[in-house]
């Protein structure tokens, strides 16, 4: 989406989630395991509710919740926000990719850990980004300097013609519909025709 002549303004840092997850792959799920075969070996029909069954159960949620968390961490990759002088990419929460258009972007702000982006559209969340103040800002400036070329653009809007009866209409209308009484209506209309 992104054109190569597009100047980028920022750029968001992506965080190593690998670590951690190969960390509870490799210490939690062997505890967890080692407990589930020792207690297995202890574990005897005869004594049902025995010690020995709470350590193979309590072996196979460590083992579980290890596995999962690797899984978790490995899927929970930092999301890349990139800036450019006419958009926001990256992705959201389910790894779609968005496109915002600065031209489009009302607000932006630092939502828990992330950024939220609202637009004319809808609101986007870019989830976990390391340096979401950094981004949030380069945003903002690129939103005030927008807005600042919009005031200096003169009117590109050829001046229409003032038509006292199209006001006259315009307000008949208004009586039609009910917005207006038709005293409002009367006063407006020798207002207009200057009597």
């Amino acid at each position: 989406m992104m054109r190569d002549h597009e100047k980028i303004l920022a750029v968001s840092e992506a965080a190593d989630t690998r670590l951690p997850a190969w960390l509870l792959l490799l210490l939690v799920c062997p505890v967890g395991l080692l407990l589930l075969f020792s207690g297995v070996r202890r574990f005897t029909w005869a004594s049902f509710f025995s010690p020995a069954l709470l350590q193979i159960l309590f072996g196979f949620a460590l083992f579980g919740s290890g596995l999962t968390g690797f899984v978790l961490l490995c899927r929970a990759a930092d999301s890349r926000v990139t800036v450019t002088e006419r958009a926001v990419t990256g992705c959201d929460a389910r790894k779609r990719p968005l496109y915002l258009p600065m031209e489009s972007i009302t607000e932006v702000r630092e939502d828990g850990g992330g950024l939220r982006v609202s637009t004319l559209s809808g609101s986007y969340v870019f989830p976990r980004v390391k340096n979401s103040g950094e981004i949030c800002g380069a945003i903002r400036r690129q939103l005030a300097r927008r807005d600042r070329e919009q005031s200096r653009e003169p009117e590109s809007r050829p001046a229409q013609a003032f038509s006292p009866a199209d006001e006259i209409e315009k307000y008949k209308r208004l009586l039609d519909m009910g917005a207006i009484t038709p005293e409002e209506y009367g006063a407006k209309k020798k207002q207009l025709l200057g009597l």
